[in-house]
This record gives structure tokens, sequence and C-alpha cells, in this order.
């Protein structure tokens, strides 16, 4: 029914082609829903569509003005969320939330509404003017906990960030400097030419880590920008779910609505021809909204040699830089801030420093095991038991 009341609103006169067309441009630009650029454009008057979808499709329809909102189904849907999408909860009882929208026939803002508040939604419409109003009146400049990153994760398959990598704690070196220094700079602000911002090297040289560092950043400094980081893999699996399903559509507008976009190991697209297929839709409209993409993986665009030549080619079109490996003072800076307060003898940070592996995460595994066998003896770290601690289990 959604899908034909747009159709039935020209029949019926309430709205003609060329303001249809013209609402359709702003939504592709911007990635609101569509009912929503319609009255932006004028193409919609409020009193004639809350009549049109009373007696079209037997909508119910609440006098807003004339009723007391429940402050506590409010908190349950995030501030820029409603504004965004122009809805307003107003009552909340056991698992079901009463909420009035400009469109309750909208079955994918329903989907997402139902998926970041985990609740049955219960749908009603109202005048556009007393949703501006009783959501300005109820989300008076407060976030009423949200974080930005929080209806992205919810509605998305997103991965919680790791707290512990932000840009404070990141070891820098001229291995990894440049890299640093971009990902700091598209965390504050959105830019042009390091769009999309393309971050490579082995495993465990802080690819992740900078990833999470922006979404950190972000969620910490721009509450009110939205994110998603994830996986190429986590993409994956969530666009399966959703061709399974028949929600491809849903899927991409969520994904192309963020003003970030953190994707970690791209290499995971290859030989995945659809996916590859979705995933260059979603860059597309991502970019040409003007919305920042962070990706990484093993290897630079030119050697994804078997992902579609147009996808590497956008890779390649915006910022591509390689982190290299800690050299013997970056090794050594990042276990000691590992350790923390934890004292470890300086002979022996710079015995483990010196393993022959440029793997941050290994290096760590090291430490952790000195660390641990230490624990296990009930002695302090000294270099001879971190000796002793590094040749147990050792390959000979």
């Amino acid at each position: 029914m959604g899908e034909n009341i747009w159709d039935k609103a020209k029949e019926s006169g309430l709205i003609s082609n060329m303001q249809f067309k013209k609402s359709l441009e702003l939504q592709r630009e911007e990635g609101k829903e569509l009912e929503v650029c319609l009255f932006e454009n004028g193409a919609l008057d409020e009193d004639k569509w809350l009549e049109f979808l009373v007696s079209e499709y037997q909508c119910r329809s609440l006098n807003l003005d004339e009723l007391e909102i429940d402050e506590e189904a409010v908190r349950v849907i995030p501030a820029r969320f409603a504004r965004r999408l122009r809805i307003i909860p107003v009552r909340k009882a056991r698992k079901a939330l009463a909420i009035s929208m400009l469109n309750p026939l909208n079955s994918n803002t329903l989907k997402i509404i139902s998926q970041i508040t985990d609740y049955e939604i219960l749908p009603f419409t109202s005048k556009k003017s007393q949703i501006d109003k009783a959501i300005e009146t109820y989300y008076t400049g407060e976030e009423t906990g949200e974080r930005g990153y929080f209806p992205v994760i919810e509605t998305m398959e997103g991965i919680p960030l790791l707290d512990e990598f932000t840009f404070e704690n990141f070891v820098v070196d001229k291995g990894n400097e440049f890299a640093y220094t971009l990902a700091l700079s598209v965390a504050k602000n959105y830019n042009d030419n390091y769009n999309p911002l393309f971050l490579h090297g082995g495993v465990g040289l802080g690819k992740t880590h900078l990833l999470n560092a922006i979404g950190n950043y972000i969620r910490t400094n721009s509450a009110d920008k939205s994110f998603c980081y994830t996986t190429a893999k986590k993409f994956m699996n969530g666009l399966l779910t959703a061709i399974q399903e028949n929600t491809v559509k849903g899927f991409q507008d969520r994904y192309s609505s963020v003003e970030v976009l953190l994707l970690d190991d791209v290499e995971f697209l290859i030989g995945r021809e659809r996916i590859q297929e979705e995933f260059f839709h979603i860059f597309d409209l991502l970019r040409h909204r003007r919305r920042q993409i962070v990706l990484t993986s093993d290897r630079p665009p030119e050697k994804l040699t078997a992902l579609m030549e147009r996808l590497t080619s956008r890779f390649a079109s915006g910022v591509v830089v390689e982190i290299k490996a800690p050299g013997p003072e970056a090794k050594m800076a990042i276990l000691k801030k590992r350790v923390g307060d934890k004292k470890l003898p300086d002979d022996v940070v710079e015995f483990i420093a010196k393993r022959r592996t440029s793997n941050v995460r290994a290096l760590i595994g090291l430490l952790h095991k000195v660390t641990t066998f230490a624990e296990y003896r009930g002695e302090e770290v000294t270099l001879p038991l971190a000796r002793e601690a590094l040749a147990v289990g050792a390959k000979r």
C-alpha cells in the first residue's frame, strides 16, 4: 500500500508530477523521507494531506494540541532521529509505543523505529505543524541519551566501538603519522579532498584503531552527527538478510543516510559480486550527498584486483595512505601505554619491543604473556623472567 500512495496522491490532485519529481531529487540529495521532502518543497498542504490519509487509508489521527504527551515515551526515541523523520512518541505501554508521524504508511520508517526501540509500533498521524511543535517542545535541545551513534548502531549492522581506541592513545611515528593526521581531520570536518579516505597496511598496524578513534571522536565531540562503524563481513551478512527478507531498499536507505561511514576490511568484498554491486550504489549515494567515507584494507586499491574496477577506481579517487610497521621506539611507546600505571623495567619493555614482529597485536600479546606469567609465579617482572616466559611454548 505504501508504494502506491504517491500515485494515488497524484491522481487525487494532492500533488503534481513536477512537485513529486522535485521532491524525489531532494530526497536523493539529502536522504530524507519523501513526505518530509514534499512538505519542505511546499508540495503538500497539511490539512489536505491529513484528510487524504484518513479518508483513503483509514489512518488514525491525533490532535496533538489537545493531547498530553507521555514524556517517558519521548525518551525512547533520540531527538535527532525524531527531527529527521518528523515523528513524536506519544504513549508507551509494556512493549508497545504509539507515535505520530507524517506518513504512517511508510513501512521503512516503521521498521527502523521498531528496530531501534525494540517496541511494537502503533502509528498515528497528525498535522505537520503539530508534530513540529511537539518535537520542539519535548526535545528542547536535549539529546535524551542520544550520541549520534545510537540510531545507526541499532538500525544497521554496526559494531560497538572500542572505547580504548582513541586518538589520544594512538602512538604516532613516521610510519603512521600521515594516516593519523588525515583520520583526525575527517573526524573533525568533512573534506571533499579526503573522500574517501582509504587506509591500508598489514595486520595489527592500527587501521582498526584509527576507525574506532574517528567514531569515538564524533561520539564525544559531534553528538548531532550520525555514523556507522562496521566491517565488510558484517555489511555482507546484513545485506544477505535484507535480500532474504526483501528489504534491500531499506538497507540501502539506512546506510546512505549516515554522515560518516567507517568500513573495515573491504578486501572481504572480493568474490561477492552482488554485495559489491549494492555497496557501489551506497558509496555513490554517500559521495553525492557529501558524506564522509573511510575504508581500510590489507592492500591498496590497485591490488584489490578481484573487485569490480569501478569500485577500486572510486576507492582510489580520494586519498590512499599506507600504514607502515612501527619502529623500535614506537613499539616501546605502545607497550608503555598498554601497561598504564603498572611499571615495567625498561629493559623488559625493550626486550619485548625487539621481538621479530611488526604486528602490534602480537606485540601486546607477548606483553600479556609476560605479565600473566609473572602473576602465575607470584613474582615481579624482571628481564630473566620475561625471557623465561617467552621461551615457554616457543617453537624450537
